[in-house]
This record gives C-alpha cells, sequence and structure tokens, in this order.
C-alpha cells in the first residue's frame, strides 16, 4: 500500500471516530437542556395593568392603581428580547408597600398581595414550546428551568406551562438573600397589629419559603458568573461532571455568560427556530456557535 492511501485511510479513521465522539457526547442520556422561562416559555400579558385594574375587587381598585403608579415610577420593568419595556411580574410590590407602612399607609399593604398575585396571572405560554420540550422530554433529553424570578413570581405563573414545569427534573429560581435592613423591616412588619393578615402571609413566604427536591434557589442572578456556577454545581452533583448543558435564552448577555461557563448557548429567537436547531440531532458541532452568531 503507496504512503499517500495509508494517509488518507488514517485521515478517513479520524474523521470517523470523531464524528462517533461528537455523537456520543450529546446523545440524550448525557445532555441537560436548560430553558429561560420569561419570553421562552412564558410571556407577559401585554395589557396586565388593564388586566388588574379590571379583575381586581371594587375595594382595591383605587390602591390597586396607587400602587401600580408606584411601580412605574420605581422602573420596576425588565425588558423582552425586541428592548421593549414589559412590567414585571416580580414580587417587588412587597417593597414599596412597606415604603407606605412606614408612612402609616396601610391601605397598600392590604391590595399589594392581590395585585402580585394578578400580575403573575397575567401571562401567556410561548407559542409552540410545550409541544417541542415534550418531544425533547419523549427523546430522553433532562429538562430544565433557570429564571431570574423570585421563587414566589414563580409560583405563582408555574400554571401557564404546568405540564413543561411539572416535567423538569430541575428549576433555578433567583430566590436570593436580600438586604439586612430591608429584613429587618420586614420581620418588622409581621409584628405590626395595623399590617393586614394576607400582607403579613405574603411576607412570610417571600421571607421563609425553602428550596425544593426540584425547585433550588440561586444565590444571585442572570448573567451573574455565581448563578451559572450554581447551576452548574448542582447539575454536575445530580447527574456527573461528565455532562453536557444547552442553555437556552432570549438575552445574549446570558448566553454569553453561559458559554463562558462551559455550556452551550442557544439565543431564543421563536420556537420556530429553536425546533430547526434541535432538529440537527442535537450533534451541537457548528449549531452553538453559528446559531448564536448569527441571530444574536
Amino acid at each position: 500500500m503507496s504512503i499517500g492511501n495509508m494517509f488518507i485511510k488514517k485521515i478517513f479513521f479520524s474523521l470517523f471516530l470523531f464524528t462517533r465522539l461528537i455523537f456520543c457526547i450529546y446523545l440524550p442520556e448525557n445532555t441537560t437542556i436548560i430553558f429561560d422561562v420569561d419570553e421562552v416559555l412564558i410571556t407577559p400579558y401585554k395589557h396586565a395593568h388593564e388586566f388588574i385594574i379590571d379583575t381586581i375587587k371594587d375595594e382595591y381598585k383605587n390602591g390597586a392603581r396607587k400602587l401600580l403608579q408606584e411601580l412605574e415610577k420605581y422602573n420596576f420593568f425588565f425588558h423582552d428580547s425586541y428592548g421593549k419595556p414589559v412590567r414585571s411580574p416580580l414580587v417587588v410590590g412587597i417593597m414599596i408597600a412597606m415604603q407606605y407602612a412606614k408612612q402609616g399607609d396601610y391601605s397598600l399593604c392590604t391590595v399589594t398581595p392581590e395585585v402580585v398575585r394578578l400580575f403573575n396571572e397575567a401571562q401567556e405560554p410561548i407559542y409552540g414550546m410545550h409541544e417541542l420540550i415534550m418531544k425533547l422530554k419523549k427523546q430522553g433529553y433532562r429538562i430544565c428551568c433557570a429564571t431570574n424570578r423570585d421563587r414566589l413570581s414563580f409560583d405563582y405563573c408555574r400554571h401557564v406551562q404546568q405540564e413543561i414545569f411539572d416535567c423538569a427534573d430541575l428549576i433555578f429560581v433567583a430566590h436570593h438573600g436580600i438586604a439586612e435592613t430591608t429584613y429587618d423591616e420586614l420581620t418588622a412588619a409581621l409584628q405590626d397589629p395595623l399590617m393586614t393578615n394576607n400582607f403579613k402571609h405574603l411576607i412570610q413566604k417571600f421571607l421563609y419559603i425553602c428550596s425544593t427536591n426540584q425547585i433550588k434557589h440561586a444565590p444571585t442572578r442572570k448573567p451573574h458568573c455565581t448563578y451559572f456556577v450554581y447551576v452548574k454545581n448542582v447539575l454536575d452533583n445530580y447527574y456527573g461532571p461528565d455532562q453536557n448543558y444547552v442553555f437556552i435564552d432570549d438575552r445574549e448577555n446570558n448566553v454569553i455568560s453561559a458559554q463562558e461557563h462551559g455550556m452551550i448557548g442557544v439565543r431564543f429567537l421563536n420556537s420556530v427556530l429553536l425546533e430547526d436547531v434541535f432538529s440537527r440531532k442535537l450533534s451541537f458541532c457548528p449549531i452553538q456557535s453559528a446559531f448564536c452568531k448569527n441571530n444574536a
């Protein structure tokens, strides 16, 4: 056999081994797909403000209008993947209500739990994601979720994609510690005889709710490095270190941070494009870079 033929055979054999390696690495049994929640699985109802005012009990309407105005004044918004401001569904009303409690305006403490609940009821599922995730789950991929919502906000919105969240192996929420002064104010409110019981109940849930076997409390928010370190450590402890993690998020900075921590980052635009990515048998050889660069 000539030297040239031997060289060609070695190249083909190397390519064969490399291809086998890639497709072995990304088989379902050692691949976990991590989905962001907001703007990937669910989206806030575009008329949430009006929905709250129309839905809330008559005796709460004036207080709700006042609280929503304060939420706007203090810029409690996040931006969707197109840069448009969307009212935040997080349980931020507690902090605003506390400011009023210090001024003696207890009416907002009464209405806050209802506003929080309705904010999170005003959510809609993202088209096509339920079907895609159920298909991936059936193929054997592990499904996880990772959100910047605090625990209560996630619990309130869980019903919007109930089947997805129920089948998720792990869910990471950003329910980290709060400033000591805020903690002191909230615990003091629990002792205030003028504070309403429903508001006290909301404070207690916010302060003392614990992680579960499924829901884990991350110490910070995305894209902070400690968020991804925490997520990766938990997953490694559950499934072993030789795993592959595919992280899907609508925000480019979160995708980049995931990549910096050894995950395959995919920028979410819509369910149709995402399904096209997954239809390529999840080899991910060119996918994670090409998809992100072309669509970021």
